[in-house]
């Protein structure tokens, strides 16, 4: 069997989630930023993710996965941590 949760993600924090597949990246119904992950029950290794905007430096042991425009015109990215 496999399900979606919501992760929030928030920006400068390390966010340690179950192992899955993103489906989507963006703010929920109350303004919060976070991640959508599609996991089958059988894995229960974990991941990291963590945002950035647009000009920040960071590692190059990461996955991008997405990318949104907030309302006020800043770039969120949201990157899996692989280090």
């Amino acid at each position: 069997m496999a399900v979606i949760y919501k992760y929030p993600v928030p920006f400068g924090a390390l966010t340690t989630v179950r192992n899955g597949n993103v489906v989507h990246f963006g703010k929920d119904g109350n303004g919060t930023m976070c991640v959508w992950v599609h996991h089958n029950d059988n894995d229960q290794t974990t991941t990291s993710f963590y945002v950035v905007g647009t000009g920040v430096r960071f590692s190059e042991d990461v996955i991008v996965h997405s990318s949104f425009v907030d309302e006020n015109g800043f770039v969120w990215h949201l990157l899996e941590d692989w280090s």
